[in-house]
C-alpha cells in the first residue's frame, strides 16, 4: 500500500495539499486518498470523492463506521429498507459499523464528499478494485462494471455487497462481527 503524499510539519502535523493525494477511479467515482491508514496508524482513512449524477456504490456493509460530509451536489444515503435520506451540501451522516447502506449522486452535476473511514485499511480495497488517475473528475464509465470481481474484491477486504439491491437477511452483522 502506497501512503498519501502528505508532507509533516513541526508537532508531528501532516498537511495533505489539495488536489495532492492519490486518485483513484473506482467504477464510475473518482476516490482522492487524502490521509492515509498508514500516516493515522490505523486509525482512520480520510479521503474526497466525486460522483457523477445517478452514480454511487450497490448496498454494502463492512466493520468500519464512516462520516460523509456533502461538499457539493445533492445525495441520497439508502438504508437495507430502501429508505432514501437526502443530504446537500453541508449535510454529514454517520454511518454506523455493520449497516446496510449504499449512497447516489440524486443532482444534475458533478457531486463531492468527504469520507472518514474509522478503522482504516478502506484504500486497500480502493487501491484493488481501482485504477490510478491524474484527472480531477471521474472518466465516463464505458463499460459494464464486472460484479464477479467487485464482489471478489470487496469480500477480500471484508466488504459484503448487494449487487441487485435487495433486502438483506437479518443474519448478525458483517464478516468478522457474527
Amino acid at each position: 500500500m502506497v501512503p498519501v503524499m502528505g508532507e509533516t510539519i513541526a508537532g508531528g502535523i501532516t498537511v495533505s495539499p489539495a488536489g495532492e493525494g492519490r486518485r483513484l477511479q473506482v467504477i464510475a467515482d473518482l476516490v482522492e486518498l487524502r490521509v492515509s491508514t498508514q500516516e493515522t496508524d490505523n486509525a482512520l482513512l480520510a479521503c474526497e470523492l466525486v460522483v457523477p449524477p445517478g452514480a454511487g456504490p450497490p448496498l454494502n456493509r463492512h466493520n468500519q463506521t464512516e462520516v460523509l460530509r456533502i461538499i457539493e451536489g445533492d445525495f441520497v444515503i439508502v438504508d437495507e429498507d430502501g429508505l432514501e435520506i437526502p443530504l446537500k451540501a453541508g449535510d454529514a451522516a454517520l454511518i454506523p459499523s455493520g449497516a446496510w447502506h449504499r449512497y447516489r449522486n440524486t443532482g444534475h452535476g458533478m457531486g463531492r464528499m468527504w469520507c472518514v473511514i474509522t478503522p482504516g485499511g478502506m484504500e486497500g480495497f480502493f487501491e484493488e478494485l481501482g485504477v490510478l488517475s491524474d484527472a480531477t473528475e471521474p472518466a465516463p464509465v464505458t463499460e459494464r462494471p464486472d460484479v464477479d470481481r467487485i464482489l471478489t474484491v470487496a469480500a477480500h477486504h471484508g466488504i459484503e455487497v448487494r449487487p441487485d439491491g435487495s433486502s438483506p437477511p437479518d443474519d448478525g452483522g458483517p464478516p468478522g462481527r457474527r
